[in-house]
């Protein structure tokens, strides 16, 4: 996960944004209880919308003061059950996903003794996630095998990535009949994602030489850069998409948040990005 799917937190209500809140908390605190207490430092906001969207189909959670994983001293309130728990699997394995890749592209020692680290809890989220788990090992062998050719099959390269959400999106614990819209809602995201990060990298992945499937289709970054507006149409069409998805799911006490994040939050972001600009976030300081 690449933290892009971000709230508009101008247009939440302060409960909106508390609950908002007690979600990021409750997952960081499900990281430190499945894994080890650094691995919080990896919890994406991408695993805040998995888990708002989640709450409504899974019984048992519940909300409550727990102490901040990051300031002992300091008591926040979380969300607890089965939602902020798949959450923090989804997003252990992601992280780990993203660390092996960067292990071996860049050949980072960082990345690589991090990857030996997580290697053996990567195990474990993904004998507890089960076959979510091997469809998006699946997925992302595809990407791979795109990057290994320099592919610039900007559809073939954005749904191997949007194919490995949608595969955590539909496999969300008691989804039931909802599991067909909440694929598609991974898929159309992940896809988003996926261009928007490459936009975001261009400058830097042409210095490094890294692959980067804008400048695999377009020839360099300048060249890419030329064609804003067509990647915005394209990222613009995914996004409606998306909202179209989530109007097909169950909703509860959170369901403004994750609308906020797919009609409002995605948009700004966008529109930043495409811009070189900063998207106005403030991150989430659960303990303040």
């Amino acid at each position: 996960m690449f933290g892009y799917l971000t709230p508009d937190q101008g247009d939440l209500r302060i409960r909106e944004m508390a609950l908002y809140r007690a979600a990021y908390c409750g997952i960081c605190a499900s990281i430190k209880r499945r894994y080890a207490y650094p691995y919080c430092a990896l919890l994406s906001y991408d695993a805040v919308l998995l888990a708002s969207i989640a709450g409504a189909y899974v019984e048992g959670e519940t909300r409550s003061p727990v102490r901040c994983q990051l300031n002992l001293l300091a008591k926040v309130d979380a969300f607890a059950g089965p939602a902020e728990d798949y959450a923090a699997d989804v997003n252990f394995l992601f992280a780990y996903y993203k660390c092996r890749d960067d292990a071996i592209d860049d050949r980072r020692w960082r990345a690589m003794a991090l990857e030996r680290l997580m290697r053996t809890h990567a195990k474990r989220a993904k004998e507890r996630l089960g076959s979510p788990a091997d469809d998006c090992e699946e997925a992302l062998k595809a990407l791979s095998a795109y990057e290994s050719e320099k592919s610039g099959d900007l559809d073939a390269t954005s749904m191997a990535w949007g194919s490995a959400m949608g595969s955590a999106f539909r496999a969300l614990p008691g989804c039931g009949r909802d599991a067909v819209a909440l694929e598609a809602l991974g898929q159309h995201l992940g896809r988003w994602v996926y261009l928007l990060d490459a936009w975001d990298d261009l400058d830097r992945d042409e210095k490094q030489g890294v692959y980067n499937p804008l400048i695999c289709r377009f020839g360099s970054a300048a060249a890419a850069r030329a064609e804003r507006e067509h990647l915005a149409w394209i990222l613009e069409a995914l996004l409606n998409n998306a909202s179209a998805s989530a109007q097909l799911l169950r909703q509860d006490e959170r369901a403004p948040l994750w609308r906020n994040v797919i009609e409002r939050g995605t948009s700004m972001r966008t529109q930043a990005v495409l811009q070189g600009q900063r998207a106005p976030f403030r991150p989430v300081r659960c303990h303040s």
